[in-house]
């Protein structure tokens, strides 16, 4: 997962050290969230769960995750055929949220990734968050490789020639967020209409993984390993005080 997961894991395994961020993050994650309007009460993940979230944080996509991308492809249409489960947490997290419209569960959504980003940020540990800043660097760095940027035309090329018109990574989730917006809207939800846009998901969703397979992963992880490693090379004594705090948190 990489070099700065390894960091992070101090000597376990990422489910582990998850475990150790969630039990200290969350009270910061509730304050964070009701500081933007929301009435915010945390579920506790599972090692099952925190290993599916592992999945997406390796590859940088939910549909990572075999179980994930064959039940619900990348999420998008799940509500509108029925499907609940702990992948989407917003609904079971925030007050509310089956009552609001879709654009107010946007705002939810996109306050609950900053305030869970800010949960982890916030662990009163400079050391970490130090870190944390420093990957978000090295992150911006492997997104603009020309190795990164050359993977995103091939998958694009490769689900072109499987009949799927995209533009970028992203095109296909946008579409899909289009057509599901539009049935929400319509009230179309368990309709057979919706079913064929779910099926219509899970196809995509598998073309995609599958020329991500052939033309992403294995560099990206390469290109994202040599950027983090050498960060961590150029900062010795941050990797120290890193290492030293997190198995202090994990040993709590």
């Amino acid at each position: 997962m990489g070099p700065v997961t390894d960091l992070l894991n101090a000597g376990t395994d990422f489910v582990t050290a998850q475990l150790a961020i969630q039990r200290r993050s969350q009270p910061l994650e509730i304050g964070c969230m009701r500081d933007k309007g929301f009435d915010f009460q945390p579920i506790q993940l599972s090692r099952e769960q925190i290993r599916r979230d592992g999945y997406t944080s390796a590859f940088g996509t939910r549909i990572a995750e075999k179980s994930f991308r064959e039940r619900e492809g990348y999420g998008v249409t799940s509500s509108l055929v029925g499907i609940t489960g702990d992948e989407a947490t917003a609904p079971e997290q925030i007050r509310g949220y089956g009552q609001m419209s879709l654009t107010e569960q946007q705002a939810a959504d996109k306050a609950l990734e900053q305030c869970s980003v800010a949960g982890v940020k916030s662990l009163s540990i400079p050391a970490v968050e130090q870190l944390i800043d420093g990957w978000a660097e090295a992150s911006a760095r492997v997104g603009s490789d020309s190795r990164t940027l050359a993977t995103a035309q091939a998958c694009s090329a490769c689900m072109r020639a499987s009949g799927y018109v995209v533009t970028d990574e992203n095109s296909p989730v946008d579409q899909l967020d289009e057509k599901a917006r539009l049935m929400l809207e319509a009230g179309d939800v368990n309709t057979p209409q919706a079913k064929a846009l779910h099926q219509e998901e899970l196809a995509i969703a598998k073309v995609d993984w599958d020329c991500r397979v052939k033309h992403v992963n294995k560099i990206r992880a390469q290109v994202r390993d040599e950027y983090e490693g050498a960060y961590l090379n150029d900062h010795p004594e941050l990797v120290e005080r890193v290492r030293a705090e997190m198995q202090k948190i994990i040993a709590q």
